[in-house]
């Protein structure tokens, strides 16, 4: 073993360690189930969707990750099962799941190993809606897509692309700041017009093409990690533009991911 890789594994060990002490302070939560349901909906609805039964099957799904169903260790991963339940269920890390994160400064750094894997169950999501679409599964397939989204969405949530900022407290109290954004979020939904910019960055997905899945999360991780700044202390409040910005981004992550897999069936 060469000294950089000696020092490589070293690095390895030590930040995923530390990591996984963070994540045992937050839940598998990004944004809550109203903020999941509207994204959905709005990227469909930018692509042309007027299908209201498939637009109610989308918002649905949403949500479902972050129920006990996905995490359960019954049924088959990329179905009806996260990569990583053990994650969610086991005693030693309760509440932490790699299903719901990346690093990104772990993905990107030589020294430490990526750390959350939201871009590969994104990825074979929505692999597998393809697969059933191509085989005339369009019932499978939209459900599918549906719980794919959850993770593109949940990386739009910078406290889901560093670890680190997730030990930083609200007024001194026991509420993990990561949890009072997404409640503001939630709160502020209408007010900040926030459908209106996850269809704006859905109308712009074509400045994703030839990008995988895979890519195209990681790519958002690093923009939503650079809005960190302007969202944590509760900087939110001050900066509205910072979370519209990262609707807009969501958006065209989402419809970039989707125009891989769906292509006119939004028009059903």
């Amino acid at each position: 073993m060469s000294e950089q890789s000696s020092w490589k594994k070293r690095g390895v060990v030590v930040g995923v360690a530390v990591s996984v002490a963070v994540q045992g302070l937050t839940s598998a939560q990004a944004f809550y189930a109203k903020a999941h349901r509207n994204m959905a909906e709005q990227v469909a609805r930018a692509g042309g969707m007027t299908n209201s039964t498939l637009i109610t099957q989308l918002r649905g799904e949403a949500p479902w990750a972050d129920t006990t169903a996905a995490e359960d260790n019954v049924g088959a991963y990329g179905y009806d099962e996260e990569l990583n339940p053990a994650y969610d269920t086991g005693a030693a890390i309760p509440g932490a799941n790699a299903d719901h994160w990346l690093d990104i400064t772990n993905y990107d750094s030589w020294a430490l190993a990526p750390d959350g894997e939201a871009h590969k169950v994104a990825q074979k999501f929505f692999d597998n809606a393809k697969q059933a679409f191509a085989a005339g599964n369009n019932t499978l397939g939209w459900k599918l897509v549906g719980r794919g989204n959850h993770y593109i969405q949940d990386i739009a949530q910078p406290y889901h692309t560093v670890f680190w900022e997730n030990a930083d407290i609200v007024n001194g109290d026991a509420q993990v700041e990561h949890f009072a954004y997404e409640k503001w979020v939630d709160d502020n939904w209408e007010e900040l017009n926030l459908s209106s910019w996850v269809r704006s960055g859905a109308a712009h997905a074509h400045e994703l093409q030839g990008k995988t899945v895979k890519e195209i999360v990681v790519d958002l991780a690093r923009i939503s990690k650079a809005h960190l700044k302007y969202v944590k202390d509760r900087k939110y409040a001050a900066n509205p533009w910072a979370t519209q910005e990262l609707m807009y981004y969501a958006g065209r992550a989402m419809a970039a991911a989707q125009a891989q897999v769906v292509g006119n069936r939004l028009h059903f």
